[in-house]
């Protein structure tokens, strides 16, 4: 018995609990909760089943490495990785989030392995594992289809070959081949980790250039990380710039209406100069950039409210549990005197400073969820630190008292765990719909139900993402589809009975019965000559569905 109960048996006991935890925390009622197939998610299911089926995207594209989606281009890995689990469960939404949720159980373990690298700490990485499976922030990006978690896990792995390459003193070139594909497949992931890695390699290799007494072979092979870093930038860049344009700070009209009203204001009572001085665009655009940047270290984003990105919100409730916010303190104590781990310190305070940047450049959702993600890698790092700290302190108090610290801590862990399920499985799937395209499917049920008494069925107001709830409603087929490549983005786009208008509330005539399918907001428009059918509502009874209407007969 006592050879069972060894330290190591116990260790690898411990490991695999929390990947257990971990797994069941990402993967039961992953299709129901989330309530609601996003529209990103329905369009990365519908290109993974256009692929599996003809080889080719919903545009036709053969093997895509992009996909064109309504709201921008999407990288088509996710999709890739999601093929085997539609072939095992169908189109379908469980099938959809799988690969991500099982994508956030491996990078669970990289991150046990990149912080016991950093601090040849056992206790320390299980302790990280720990955080990682039980934090909110990680739980909700694992269990919804969004390239983010794939580019966070690329990132860990990333590290880890850094790591390697930089701490061994001989080096294999499968090292190097593995650290280039990791930076290739996490910048081409997600558009974020293009600043983050080359930020992070462009100031290692500075920093080496810089520092004196710094060895030839250290220099060496900072370069060559650089090069190959920015190689992997330079090819998946031009994705990215098609991405800016659409999103980009730039694209904010507001800064230019203050710098019109301030200079109108000011003319004739304040010298030109001095107007031209104040009142520019690099001036108040790197203002507006700068109040982007730092709503990410806004407290209450972090421990409070979980910021803008609706879709992800989860009631009441932040990014990490309130009562985090103790150890992130003592944990940034520990850092400034840290000299122990200068490896982890560099991690922490250049991602700490990098991250949130590709978040501050864009103008949505600010401040955001999702393209700050990478923040959760030095946060929980900090969050480390200051149980080591803490622990330090105690270290000479009664093994009782020690003991009971420890239980108080577990117990506040577990109330704070329990809270986060109660609030994201049992509330936010009734109180939190309406930002999951939850809307578009229920009106793609109902339609099914009265596709055979109409010759056309139209959409106003820009609805054109019901299309993905229809085929899921088996309504019309990929191939279908393919016949238009991107006719969905022309004024009107004709599918099958359907049309799809970007016009609002507009209600055109045309032969035949004809069913108008219009926000509720548009009742009000309605010609005379169409009645109501029926008003559709939201699982939380909020009215945000869609009004019915046909021609009075």
């Amino acid at each position: 018995m006592l050879k069972i109960l060894n330290k190591k048996n116990i260790v690898n006991l411990i490991f695999v609990l929390i990947i257990l935890l971990a797994g069941f925390l990402r993967v039961y009622r992953l299709g129901e909760v989330p309530k609601g197939l996003q529209n990103d998610e329905a369009s990365f299911l519908i290109n993974s089943s256009s692929i599996l089926e003809t080889l080719k995207d919903e545009d036709g594209q053969f093997l895509p490495i992009q996909l064109n989606s309504l709201m921008d281009p999407k990288p088509a890995l996710y999709s890739y990785l999601q093929i085997p689990f539609l072939v095992i469960f169908g189109n379908n939404t469980f099938a959809s989030r799988l690969p991500s949720a099982l994508i956030g159980i491996v990078s669970i373990f990289l991150f046990y392995l990149l912080i016991k690298k950093l601090t040849k700490n056992n206790s320390l990485a299980l302790l990280g594992m720990i955080l990682l499976s039980v934090s909110p922030w990680h739980i909700v990006n694992s269990r919804a289809t969004e390239e983010v978690i794939l580019s966070f896990t690329f990132l860990l792995a990333n590290l880890i070959f850094f790591l390697k390459i930089t701490k061994d003193k001989k080096i294999n070139l499968i090292y190097y081949i593995l650290f280039f594909l990791t930076a290739l497949l996490g910048m081409y992931s997600y558009h974020s980790n293009k600043i983050v890695l080359l930020g992070f390699y462009s100031t290692y290799l500075l920093l080496n250039l810089l520092v004196k007494n710094t060895k030839k072979e250290v220099k060496k092979r900072s370069l060559i990380l650089f090069l190959l870093t920015f190689f992997s930038f330079l090819l998946t860049l031009s994705s990215a710039l098609t991405r800016f344009s659409a999103i980009g700070v730039l694209g904010n009209d507001l800064p230019k209406a203050l710098i019109f009203e301030f200079t109108t204001k000011s003319t004739g009572q304040t010298p030109l100069l001095l107007i031209r001085a104040f009142y520019n665009k690099p001036f108040f655009y790197f203002r507006y950039f700068l109040e982007n940047y730092l709503a990410h270290f806004d407290l209450n984003y972090l421990f409070v409210s979980g910021g803008a990105t609706k879709r992800f919100i989860v009631l009441q409730h932040g990014l990490f549990y309130f009562f985090e916010i103790i150890f992130l303190f003592f944990g940034s104590l520990q850092l400034l005197k840290n000299k122990k781990y200068k490896n982890l310190t560099f991690i922490i305070l250049t991602l700490l400073i990098l991250t949130p940047i590709p978040a501050a450049l864009t103008i949505e959702e600010i401040p955001s969820s999702i393209r700050p993600f990478n923040l959760i890698l030095p946060l929980i790092l900090i969050v480390i630190l200051g149980f080591e700290y803490i622990f330090n302190l105690i270290k000479n108090i009664k093994p009782s008292w020690k003991f009971l610290l420890i239980i108080f801590t577990t117990l506040v862990y577990v109330w704070g765990l329990a809270y986060f399920i109660q609030q994201y499985f049992v509330l936010t799937p009734i109180l939190s719909v309406s930002y999951r395209s939850r809307n578009y499917e229920i009106t793609a049920l109902r339609i099914k139900d009265k596709i055979d008494d109409y010759d056309k069925i139209v959409f106003t107001n820009d609805l054109r993402g019901v299309y993905i709830y229809l085929w899921l409603e088996g309504l019309i087929s990929i191939p279908e589809i393919q016949v238009q490549p991107l006719a969905r983005y022309q004024q009107n786009y004709f599918l099958k009975k359907f049309i799809f208008s970007q016009d609002s509330c507009s209600f055109p005539d045309y032969d035949g019965k004809v069913l108008y399918v219009t926000p509720a907001s548009c009742r009000s428009h309605r010609p005379n000559n169409l009645k109501t059918l029926e008003q559709t509502y939201l699982d939380d009874g909020v009215e945000l569905g869609f009004l019915f209407s046909e021609k009075l007969k």
